[in-house]
C-alpha cells in the first residue's frame, strides 16, 4: 500500500488510495449490481408464483363452494336462480368474471370481459343420481391479471433499488475490514489469550511453532503463545488421565449401587432396613406403598408405631430385637399386618442382622411377601372340603372314589355305603377283604364294566342301573352316576361317582308296566275316537276360516263399489237432498265395514292370531283424537260431552289403534244408549313404575243403566244387556267383547259399574311400557294436500291397475286419473304380467283374487322381469286377513291396501311409493305413510 499521498479522500478509512482496493471495488460493484438484478428478478418471480398459487387455491375453494348450489339450480331448470347465483359469483373477491358453458347453448358471461392477461379455472357441473352422473355444463372463474403484472413490475424495480443499496453497504464494510487487517490481527491475539479455555489447551498439547521465518513482531508473539499453550495442554492431559482412572472406579461403584438399588426397588417382595433404635433407614417402593406412603423417603426416621400397622408394632419390634440380639436370621414366619385403610392382611417375613464393615450388628434387614390371598384360598379350601364332606355324607346313597385299574380298587366310600348295604367300609377300601365287584349281581357285572369303561374312554359321564347284594344276601337295585378324573397328561387315574337306592322305583315300574299294557289297550280305542274328532274339528275350523275370508271378500268387494261411487258422485256435485242421501249411504257402508272388522277381530282373537303392535302413545293426543270423533254424534243428540284428563306420562309404548278402538266402542255405546244428559271420558294413573305405567280409562253416561241379571253376559260375544234393544239401537254385540279382549291382551281388564236408572260407567285398564322422551312428531297430510302433491309432482306418471271386477276397476281408474295419473287397465293377472313385460310402469296396483292368474303369481313373475325388481307393486284387495297380507309381502308386493279403500288412504300410499320410486334419494320421505 502507498501511504505518501498528501490528498485525504473522504473514504480514506477504506484505503481508497490503494490500487488493489480500487480494483476490488470495481469488480465487487459490478458483481453486486448483477446479483441485485438476479435476486430482485427471482423475488418478483417467486412473489408472482405465490400469487398464482393463492389464486388457484381461492378459485378451487370458490368452485367447490358455488358448484353444488349451481348444479341444483341447473338440474331444477331454475334459470332465475341460476342467473342470480352467477351474478353473485362476480362479487366474490379475486373473481373478475364467470362464464357458464352448456352443451348446445351459447356461453353465458357475467362480469368484465377480459381478453388478455387473465387467469382461469374450470369446474365441471355434474349431478349424481344413484350411480348415474349427469353432466350439466362447465363453470369458468376468470381473474384479470393486468393489475397483478403491473404490481410485479413495480416490485421488481423497488427490490432492485433496495438490493443494490444493501450490496453497496456490504462492499463498503468489506473494504473497511480489509483496510484494518493489521489492527484486527493484534485484537485477535488479545482475544485469543483472553478466551482460551482448558479444552483449547488440551487440543494444542505437543504443538510446535511453524518453521517459516517470522515476518514481524506479531508472528513472533503468536509463536510464543503457541508454545505456552502446548505446555499447558500437556499438563492438563496428565491431570485428565488421572481423573479418568478415578471416574472409572466411581462409575463401577455407582453401577454396583444402582444395580443393587434396582434389584431392591423392582423386587416383588417388600424390603426394609432399620437401625438399632428400630427406626427405618430405608425401604423399597413396594414396602412404602404398603405403608401408605408415596415414596421410601417418607419412612426414613419413623418407627412402627407411626405406621398403619401400629397394632402389631410391639410384635414386629420383638422380632427385630431377637434377630439383633442373637445375631441369627429368622426366616419364613407368618404374621398378621394392618393396612392404612383398616384391612387385615397376612405376610410371610424373613429378618437377618444388618452388619457394618467391622462385622458389628448395626440394625436389622427384613423382607416379606403378601400371602393374604393364599391364606384366604387355604381357608376357602378347608371350608369347601368341610362342605363337600357334609354334602357327600348327607346325599341319599353313598359316594365313592375308585382307582381306574383292572380290579376296580376302591379308595373311598362315604358312610352311606354301610347304611345302604350293611357291609363294612374297611373291608372294601384298597380291596382289603373283598372288592366292590364281588357284590354286583353276576348277570349285571359285564354290563356294568362295559358301560363304565366306554363312558370313561369317551370322556363322558356315565349313568347305569344294576343290582347288588347287601350283607344279608338280599338284592338291591341301585342307580350309579359317575365320571372319570384325568391327570395332567389326559390319562384316567380314578373314577368318582354316587350310588343310590332305586329299589322302590323299580318295584313301582314293574307295577306300572302291568298297568301300562291295560292302559295301552284303552288308549288305542280312545285314540281312534280322538283322531276322528280332531279331523272333524280341523275341518270345521278350516271351513270357518274359509267362510269368514270368503264372506269378508264378497262383502268388501261390493262395499268398495258403494263407497267409491258415493265419493265419485260427491266430486261431481250434487244437490243438498242428494248429498243427504249419499251421506246416509256412506254412514251405512261404514257401519257395515265396522261389523265385518269386528267379526274378523273376534275370530282372530279366538284363534290366537290376534297380535298387538308397538307404537308411541301420547294419552293427551289419544283422548283428543277419540273426542273429535265422538263430539259431533253427542252434539247431534243434544248431549253434553266432557273430558277429565289429569297430568299423565308421555311417550308410552302400546297398540295405539286397538286402544283407540276400545275407547270408541265405549263412547259409541254411551252416545247410542243415552237419550239425554251427559257423557264423560276420564283417564287416571293407577300405577307408575320405572319401566311401565298402568292407566285406567272410564266412560260414564246418564243412560238407563243395566239390569243386574244381564251383567254376567255383557262382555260376551254377540250379547247385549237386553237383546231386545237391538231392535231399537242396532248393533252386533261384539264391541264390548272385543274391548275386554283388547284390555286383557294389553295386560289389563275391562268392566262396568252401573245403577239402574242412573247411568253406567264402563272402564278398562292397560299396562303400557315407557320409552325415552322424543320430540319427533309424525307429519300428517290432509287428503287435499295429498291430491295436490300427486297432481303437482307426479302428474303423467304411468300406473298399471289389475282388477277383475268391472265396477271397482271403473272407480279405481276414475280416482287415479282424477289426480293426473295415466292408468292402464288389466282384467286379470295374466294381462297384468304381459303389460308389465312390454311397458315400464311407475307403479302397479294389484288385486289378489283374479281369474286365469291371481295377483300373487303375477307379482312373482313381474319381479323376475328385467327392471321389475324396483317397481312398486301395491296390493289392493278385499282379502283383509293378516295371512293374506303376509302372502302379498311374501310374493314381493311393497304395500297392502284393504278394500273398501278410502281415496285419502289410496292417494297417501300412492304418493309415498311414487316419491320413493321417482324422487332423488335426498328427497325420499323418511317415514311410512301411516296405518293402512
Amino acid at each position: 500500500m502507498t501511504t505518501s499521498s498528501s490528498y485525504q479522500s473522504p473514504f480514506e478509512f477504506l484505503g481508497i488510495h490503494s490500487k488493489v482496493t480500487r480494483l476490488l471495488l470495481r469488480k465487487v460493484i459490478t458483481i453486486g449490481l448483477v446479483a441485485a438484478m438476479l435476486v430482485s428478478a427471482a423475488e418478483a418471480w417467486l412473489s408472482y408464483q405465490e400469487r398464482l398459487d393463492v389464486l388457484h387455491q381461492n378459485f378451487i375453494s370458490i368452485g367447490n363452494f358455488v358448484a353444488p348450489p349451481l348444479v341444483h339450480s341447473l338440474w331444477s331448470f331454475d334459470n332465475d336462480q341460476t342467473e342470480v347465483q352467477l351474478t353473485g359469483f362476480v362479487k366474490i373477491l379475486d373473481v373478475t368474471a364467470v362464464r357458464l358453458e352448456q352443451d348446445g347453448q351459447p356461453p353465458l358471461l357475467f362480469g368484465q370481459k377480459v381478453v388478455l392477461e387473465k387467469f382461469e379455472r374450470t369446474f365441471p357441473l355434474v349431478h349424481t343420481e344413484g350411480d348415474v352422473q349427469h353432466r350439466l355444463g362447465t363453470l369458468v372463474l376468470i381473474k384479470d391479471m393486468r393489475q397483478v403484472h403491473s404490481s410485479m413490475i413495480r416490485m421488481l424495480a423497488a427490490n432492485f433499488v433496495g438490493n443494490t443499496l444493501v450490496i453497496v453497504i456490504i462492499i463498503l464494510l468489506v473494504l473497511y475490514a480489509y483496510h484494518s487487517q493489521v489492527r484486527r490481527r493484534l485484537a485477535q491475539v488479545v482475544s485469543e489469550l483472553s478466551n482460551t479455555e482448558p479444552k483449547d489447551l488440551r487440543k494444542l498439547a505437543g504443538a510446535e511453532p511453524g518453521s517459516e521465518p517470522l515476518r514481524d513482531e506479531i508472528d513472533a508473539l503468536v509463536a510464543a503463545i503457541v508454545k505456552l499453550k502446548s505446555m499447558g495442554g500437556r499438563a492438563l492431559n496428565a491431570i485428565d488421565a488421572r481423573n479418568l482412572e478415578l471416574e472409572v472406579l466411581l462409575d463401577e461403584l455407582a453401577d454396583s449401587q444402582t444395580l443393587l438399588q434396582s434389584v431392591i426397588d423392582t423386587s416383588p417382595v417388600r424390603v426394609f432396613w432399620k437401625n438399632r433404635e428400630l427406626k427405618y433407614l430405608g425401604c423399597n417402593p413396594a414396602f412404602a406403598q404398603d405403608a401408605g406412603k408415596k415414596s421410601p423417603s417418607e419412612l426414613i426416621g419413623r418407627d412402627d408405631f407411626s405406621m398403619g400397622w401400629a397394632a402389631q408394632a410391639e410384635l414386629y419390634r420383638a422380632d427385630d430385637r431377637q434377630v439383633m440380639g442373637s445375631g441369627l436370621p429368622r426366616l419364613g414366619f407368618e404374621e398378621p399386618q394392618s393396612t392404612p385403610d383398616g384391612r387385615m392382611t397376612w405376610i410371610r417375613t424373613s429378618k437377618v442382622p444388618l452388619r457394618n464393615t467391622a462385622n458389628e450388628v448395626v440394625g436389622v434387614l427384613g423382607m416379606y411377601e403378601d400371602i393374604t390371598e393364599r391364606k384366604a384360598s387355604e381357608q376357602k379350601l378347608l371350608e369347601s372340603e368341610s362342605r363337600f364332606r357334609e354334602l357327600v355324607e348327607s346325599i341319599p346313597g353313598f359316594a365313592y372314589r375308585c382307582k381306574f385299574d383292572s380290579n376296580w380298587t376302591m379308595a373311598y366310600f362315604s358312610p352311606g355305603f354301610t347304611e345302604l348295604t350293611g357291609h363294612s367300609i374297611e373291608d372294601f377300601v384298597d380291596n382289603r377283604v373283598r372288592s366292590y365287584a364281588s357284590i354286583i349281581h353276576p348277570d349285571d357285572l359285564d354290563f356294568v364294566d362295559r358301560v363304565v369303561r366306554t363312558g370313561t374312554e369317551n370322556r363322558q359321564p356315565f349313568e347305569i342301573e344294576y343290582r347288588i347284594f347287601d350283607s344279608q344276601g338280599r338284592i338291591i337295585w341301585v342307580g350309579e352316576r359317575g365320571c372319570g378324573h384325568f391327570d395332567q397328561d389326559g390319562q384316567t387315574n380314578y373314577l368318582i361317582g354316587v350310588i343310590f337306592d332305586i329299589t322302590k322305583r323299580k318295584q313301582n315300574e314293574l307295577e306300572l308296566e302291568q298297568h301300562r299294557h291295560r292302559l295301552q289297550e284303552l288308549v288305542v280305542e280312545q285314540t281312534q275316537d280322538l283322531r276322528t274328532a280332531k279331523e272333524m274339528a280341523e275341518t270345521a275350523n278350516i271351513a270357518k276360516s274359509a267362510f269368514l275370508a270368503n264372506m269378508s271378500h264378497e262383502i268388501r268387494t261390493p262395499l268398495n263399489a258403494i263407497t267409491g261411487m258415493t265419493y265419485i258422485l260427491r266430486r261431481h256435485g250434487v244437490s243438498v237432498h242428494q248429498a243427504d242421501k249419499l251421506e246416509k249411504i256412506e254412514t251405512a257402508s261404514k257401519h257395515l265395514l265396522e261389523i265385518i272388522n269386528s267379526v274378523l277381530d273376534l275370530s282372530k282373537i279366538e284363534a290366537g292370531k290376534f297380535s298387538l303392535s308397538e307404537e308411541v302413545i301420547r294419552p293427551v293426543d289419544l283422548i283428543e283424537s277419540v273426542s273429535n270423533m265422538i263430539k259431533p254424534q253427542a252434539r247431534a243428540k243434544g248431549l253434553t260431552y266432557t273430558v277429565d284428563l289429569p297430568s299423565l306420562p308421555d311417550n308410552l309404548i302400546g297398540d295405539h289403534t286397538r286402544l283407540r278402538q276400545a275407547l270408541l266402542n265405549y263412547l259409541t255405546n254411551a252416545v247410542k244408549f243415552t237419550d239425554a244428559g251427559s257423557i264423560a271420558l276420564r283417564a287416571k294413573l293407577v300405577d307408575d313404575s320405572a319401566d311401565a305405567t298402568v292407566l285406567r280409562f272410564e266412560v260414564s253416561d246418564t243412560g238407563p243403566g243395566i239390569p243386574p241379571e244381564f251383567l254376567s253376559k255383557l262382555f260376551s260375544a254377540f250379547e247385549q244387556a237386553d237383546n231386545t234393544v237391538t231392535r231399537k239401537y242396532g248393533g252386533t254385540g261384539l264391541g264390548l267383547a272385543i274391548t275386554r279382549k283388547i284390555a286383557r291382551l294389553m295386560g289389563g281388564e275391562a268392566g262396568v259399574e252401573t245403577r239402574l236408572g242412573a247411568g253406567s260407567t264402563f272402564w278398562l285398564t292397560v299396562r303400557l311400557r315407557k320409552s325415552e322422551p322424543s320430540s319427533a312428531m309424525s307429519s300428517v297430510q290432509s287428503a287435499i294436500d295429498v291430491e295436490k302433491a300427486l297432481k303437482r309432482d307426479f302428474s303423467g306418471s304411468k300406473v298399471l291397475l289389475a282388477e277383475d271386477e268391472p265396477i271397482n276397476r271403473e272407480i279405481a281408474q276414475y280416482l287415479l286419473e282424477s289426480v293426473g295419473l295415466m292408468t292402464t287397465l288389466a282384467e286379470d293377472g295374466a294381462q297384468a304380467f304381459e303389460l308389465a313385460r312390454k311397458y315400464d310402469y311407475d307403479l302397479i296396483l294389484m288385486d289378489m283374487r283374479m281369474p286365469n292368474m291371481d295377483g300373487l303369481e303375477a307379482t312373482r313373475r313381474i319381479r323376475q322381469l328385467p327392471g321389475g325388481k324396483h317397481t312398486p307393486i301395491l296390493a289392493m284387495t278385499a282379502n283383509a286377513f293378516a295371512e293374506d297380507k303376509a302372502r302379498c309381502f311374501e310374493a314381493g308386493m311393497n304395500d297392502f291396501i284393504g278394500k273398501p279403500a278410502s281415496p285419502e288412504n289410496l292417494f297417501s300410499v300412492i304418493l309415498y311409493w311414487l316419491r320413493i320410486s321417482l324422487s332423488p334419494p335426498s328427497g325420499a320421505p323418511a317415514g311410512l305413510p301411516g296405518d293402512l
